[in-house]
């Protein structure tokens, strides 16, 4: 006789947000469980951002239900969201322009945690151990000393998994992770996805490249008009014909062929 099912991570029942008459995200369910790496599709305007603004507070929801390990998420400040365990990083490459490398690491660290806060300005060895331990996970320990502003493209999204790591998160949400790279450094970034599956972390990210969300996804979702257009497999989705028909288009050939390549 086998055990309970375990109850997912993060749930999502009926999630909703609207602005006015648009409706921007429209009745979601989306279920993740721990250790699942989901990847979350779709073109411009589906909805896609606005989601993850949902759950990690940056909007309130309009009407519906976010639970993460069975406690609710709605209606918490994004900093309470974030000391729950549930992380977040941007389209745009953010980070303190005037601070280095290593600092920035450093004061996610002590301001990422519900146990530092009232710490205020102090950064205590551990931090320094932690920041320097996360620079030399992501390679950046050659940078530390630089400062932000002066990081090349690939190092700065390096140096947001790093601060998000630094709160020590169960859930990490990623926006484009892999937007405005070269093809050669989005096969080096699938490598730091890697990096975060060994951690056994859940991750939920945005991605237009389908090549990478095909190559580091356990599962997709394709949303459309802020709905769930398709949720399976990443191998289905170029046999999807209400997605081929809506999304993919004249690129569902471009989309096989990435598919192919990934195998």
């Amino acid at each position: 006789m086998g055990g309970l099912a375990a109850a997912p991570l993060l749930e999502c029942n009926k999630v909703t947000a609207t602005f006015g008459s648009l409706v921007a995200v429209d009745h979601i369910d989306l279920f993740a469980a721990q250790g699942e790496t989901i990847g979350i599709g779709g073109p411009n305007g589906a909805g896609k951002t606005t989601f993850l603004d949902l759950v990690s507070g940056l909007l309130p929801l309009t009407s519906g239900e976010i639970l993460f390990e069975g406690k609710t998420v709605g209606g918490r400040p994004p900093h309470r969201i974030c000391h729950m365990g549930i992380a977040r990083t941007f389209q745009l490459n953010a980070g303190f322009e005037g601070m280095t490398v290593l600092e920035n690491v450093l004061a996610a660290c002590v301001f990422g945690s519900p146990n530092n806060v009232s710490r205020g300005l102090f950064c205590a060895r551990p931090d320094l151990e932690r920041a320097e331990a996360l620079l030399v996970e992501f390679g950046l320990e050659d940078k530390a000393s630089d400062l932000v502003e002066n990081a090349s493209v690939l190092d700065r999204k390096k140096l947001m998994i790093a601060t998000a790591l630094a709160t020590d998160p169960k859930l990490l949400l990623l926006d484009e992770p892999v937007g405005g790279l070269t093809p050669p450094e989005i096969d080096e970034f699938v490598g730091v996805i890697e990096i975060l599956k060994n951690r056994g972390l859940t991750m939920i990210f945005i991605e237009h490249v389908m090549r990478f969300l095909t190559a580091v996804a356990t599962r997709a979702i394709i949303m459309h008009h802020g709905a769930t257009l398709y949720d399976g497999s990443p191998k289905g989705i170029a046999h999807d014909g209400a997605v081929t028909e809506i999304y993919l288009g004249a690129s569902a050939k471009t989309m096989q062929a990435a598919e192919a390549g990934s195998t």
